[in-house]
């Protein structure tokens, strides 16, 4: 049985179960994209935290994946900031 690391499938019921950092990510893509999270804006470990009802670590998984998307923009003693979508071409490279 070949399990990957971010998805197990239920053999009962064919669905596919994903991380909390996987719903994280994409509900802050979302957010970011949609401009939920307008550009430039501090993003704040610890509100995220509390509003997802999660741990840190799930939350900086999925930041890390924001930041490799160039979704987000980590600057040190400043925190993570949402970066500005440009063009259609970055969305579609984003979706």
């Amino acid at each position: 049985m070949n399990i990957a690391v971010n998805q197990v499938e239920n053999k009962t019921e064919g669905l596919v179960a994903f991380t909390i950092a996987d719903q994280v990510f994409k509900k802050l893509q979302k957010a970011i994209v949609e401009g939920d999270i307008p550009a430039g804006s501090k993003i704040s470990k610890p509100v995220l935290a509390y509003k997802f009802g999660i741990s840190r670590g799930p939350l900086r998984e999925a930041l890390s994946r924001l930041e490799a998307c160039n979704l987000i923009e980590r600057k040190p003693n400043i925190g993570s900031l949402s970066r500005i979508l440009c063009n259609c071409r970055c969305l579609n490279e984003v979706l």
